[in-house]
């Protein structure tokens, strides 16, 4: 029976480190482990993990000094978790299915190709959920890259080969999106077993380090992500043509995350409002090429009020040099009937 490993990697959780490992914990999969580490937590994190210590499913281990999130991730792949397939439920997210695990070793043991079995996910912003799930089909990873980033991925709905992340150098980049630049690296190797239903939540909130960042760390976040595996794929003798197409386009989808930073820059003082509207600005010229291929992010851009005049008079440029007159008309309708 194949040994399954929940990696929780905590920093400062006390709020939510409970809900976390006592959903891991209810997995009904019996050959299981939950691999925590507290990475040296100011707060009363290390205390709450240290209350389940009874169930001898759980392995607790304390960084010495902070690593980060990066280091977090890499201690607890190589050095902490001895499963064959592994997940990471960061401490401030929870599984909602107890038989996720099950049901995906069911896949695993059906298809000896697989690499990694995704399900879907739930976000959740304070009151606000919302739920994201593939369709459900096995397809081979190299079909999921090319579908990248249209196919929705959650660090805490994918488990993995452990053995293969560890080969590829896994969270071998000290980015925002370090866990998708190593499963797309991954699924290159194998196939992906797609699950139609929600197991995990994905929480939001002010200290989320996705939402510390301000616009120009999510730009450089879209550039080393997609960088580094088109190199990758290169490196494996992927088309030049297709990794060129496949990287304008998914630059171009994965837009919207720099517009959504400035969601939680409202909740900011003045001066981090003022730098992230520049960087805002700086993005929307530098990127104007490929912003207008992405619907979504211009419905996104016209919700934020905290842009204010000075954004849309360079979008107005970008408009006018990249996208002609029709769609100016078409934003200025939308911007009316906004106000």
């Amino acid at each position: 029976m194949l040994k399954v490993s929940i990696m929780i990697p905590a920093y400062n959780h006390a709020t939510f480190i409970a809900q976390a490992i006592e959903s891991s914990l209810e997995q009904d999969y019996p050959n299981l482990e939950v691999v925590v580490c507290d990475d040296n937590s100011t707060d009363d994190t290390a205390f709450i993990i240290g209350t389940y210590l009874k169930d001898s499913r759980l392995k607790i281990f304390r960084n010495e000094s902070n690593l980060g999130k990066h280091g977090n991730y890499r201690k607890l792949l190589y050095e902490c978790a001895t499963g064959d397939w592994v997940i990471n439920l960061d401490g401030d997210d929870y599984f909602i299915d107890s038989g996720f695990i099950s049901s995906a070793v069911l896949k695993i043991g059906a298809n000896p190709k697989l690499v990694c079995v995704q399900a879907g996910f739930v976000i959740k912003d304070g009151n606000r959920e919302t739920t994201l799930c593939p369709a459900r089909e096995d397809i081979s990873g190299y079909q999921y890259f090319l579908r990248f980033p249209k196919i929705r991925f959650a660090h805490n709905a994918t488990l993995y080969q452990r053995d293969l992340a560890c080969a590829i150098d896994a969270y071998r980049c000290d980015i925002i999106s370090e866990d998708a630049e190593t499963m797309l690296r991954l699924y290159l190797h194998g196939d992906v077993s797609l699950l139609d239903v929600p197991v995990a939540v994905w929480r939001r909130h002010d200290n989320s380090i996705s939402m510390t960042f301000l616009p120009a760390e999510h730009i450089r976040n879209i550039d080393s992500l997609t960088d580094g595996v088109y190199q990758y794929a290169l490196s494996l003798g992927l088309s030049v043509r297709t990794l060129d197409t496949w990287k304008r386009r998914a630059q171009a989808l994965l837009s919207d995350t720099v517009c959504l930073t400035l969601l939680n820059t409202e909740r900011r003082n003045s001066a981090d409002i003022s730098r992230a509207v520049g960087e805002f600005n700086q993005y929307l010229w530098a990127n104007r090429r490929h912003v207008f291929s992405n619907p979504r992010f211009l419905c996104d851009f016209l919700m934020y009020t905290c842009l204010g005049p000075d954004s849309f008079k360079v979008f107005y440029r970008v408009c006018t040099e990249s996208a002609g007159v029709k769609i100016i008309k078409d934003l200025y309708q939308r911007v009316r009937r906004m106000a």
